[in-house]
């Protein structure tokens, strides 16, 4: 089927396949595998690291743990030959993804420790498990933004705490007062909300003025499945893209230029509906601590 070379390296836990061999691979096989690596030619120079969510989202291998049907995978399921484009690189979403919960949960346990409190006081303040607190500072959880929210407030910092990245500005963003009014675009602060994938990034220097403004950015597909609401209003402007605003039930599509205006108190989430990468700046007053 492939070199004997490469069958030599299955028992470890990656799969090397050969080029066009069916993916044909029982869920006792994969049972606790984190990847295949598919070998897209002979020469291991030529192969992508997939992480498993990611190999049955494009349908290369379906296991009877995924399909609530029982069927299992079949030889129906083939690999794609050399030069398909989705896989030349080795990084996948998956993977992104995986290292911004990384990071955020970094920064949480961060802040926790350098106040002094323990997972159990952050969890009962927050109103969430503990259990739940420590798989998201471990990054194996994926908090909406409303529970970053809460997470913020049970720390004891605003929730601008958590965007990463280093104040580096210099004297000539401030005033002769002392007062910072100038962030410049590469010295922005950012968050990714790992369960959304939405990407925030701070235009202000910070959330102790009358308005918040932020630009962000959906992928394909990506946006809050669920929707929250706060105290004050918000401006939403579709900068490239499209937006999706729900508001209560009723859904707002926003093509560029398009702007809407709405009571954070109602009931609201933003979504991706469309192919390419939605941009978009948010004004918020007052701002969210």
């Amino acid at each position: 089927m492939f070199p004997a070379a490469l069958r030599a390296q299955v028992a470890g836990r990656v799969l090397l396949v050969g080029d066009a061999v069916a993916v044909d691979i029982e869920s006792a096989v994969t049972a606790g595998w984190d990847s295949l690596l598919v070998l897209i030619s002979s020469s291991a120079s030529h192969s992508a690291r997939l992480a498993m969510g990611e190999i049955r989202r494009v349908g290369l291998l379906r296991s009877a743990r995924d399909d609530r049907s029982g069927n299992e995978g079949s030889a129906g399921d083939a690999l794609p030959g050399e030069g398909v484009g989705w896989m030349t690189s080795a990084a996948t979403p998956a993977d992104a993804d995986a290292d911004d919960a990384a990071a955020l949960g970094g920064r949480i346990r961060e802040l926790r420790k350098r106040a002094g409190l323990t997972l159990d006081s952050v969890a009962d303040a927050a109103q969430i498990s503990a259990s739940l607190l420590s798989r998201v500072e471990r990054g194996a959880a994926q908090p909406s933004l409303p529970t970053l929210r809460t997470i913020a407030r049970a720390l004891g910092v605003p929730i601008a705490a958590l965007f990463e990245g280093e104040d580096r500005s210099t004297a000539n963003e401030y005033d002769v007062a002392g007062q910072r009014l100038v962030v410049r675009h590469a010295d922005r602060r950012r968050l990714k909300v790992p369960d959304s994938r939405i990407q925030y990034e701070l235009m202000v220097p910070d959330l102790e003025g009358a308005v918040e403004v932020s630009w962000a950015t959906i992928p394909p597909g990506g946006g809050a499945t669920r929707p929250s609401s706060h105290p004050g209003e918000e401006v939403v402007i579709a900068l490239a893209g499209h937006v999706a605003v729900v508001v209560d039930d009723q859904e707002f599509v926003l093509a560029p230029g398009d702007t809407i205006r709405f009571d954070r108190g109602r009931p609201h989430r933003l979504h991706n509906p469309r192919a390419e990468v939605a941009e978009l700046l948010i004004v918020v007053a007052p701002p969210s601590r």
